[in-house]
């Protein structure tokens, strides 16, 4: 966590507001359950087997299903921290945010 460590350390020296966010893995996985059937859930782990089974690259369960199933499983966390955003937006006059490569394309579609 480097670039976390070196963005918090220039910020809280500049005495500036700094901001942690991420969505609860409990409100992800409630809003998650609440989204997806049994059934899709079935065809979904299936299909990530398949596609582990024929790589070549050692690769984890959790890593797969975000790379073929990312606008199922990420996008209820980039809606969250776009709308943490905006909030916070709205209560200040000006922000500065960092957010990963795989959220920057959603999270700019969403605003």
């Amino acid at each position: 966590y480097y670039e976390i460590n070196q963005i918090l350390f220039k910020a809280l020296m500049g005495k500036h507001k700094v901001i942690l966010g991420d969505m609860p893995e409990i409100l992800l996985r409630q809003i998650l359950g609440n989204s997806l059937s049994l059934e899709d859930c079935k065809d979904i782990f299936k299909f990530v087997l398949e596609q582990i089974s024929k790589t070549k690259i050692p690769i984890t369960m959790q890593t797969a299903t975000i790379q073929y199933f990312s606008h199922i499983f990420m996008m209820p966390r980039d809606l969250y921290m776009t709308a943490l955003l905006r909030n916070t937006m709205q209560a200040s006059n000006a922000c500065m945010a960092f957010i990963g490569m795989p959220h920057f394309r959603p999270m700019q579609n969403y605003w």
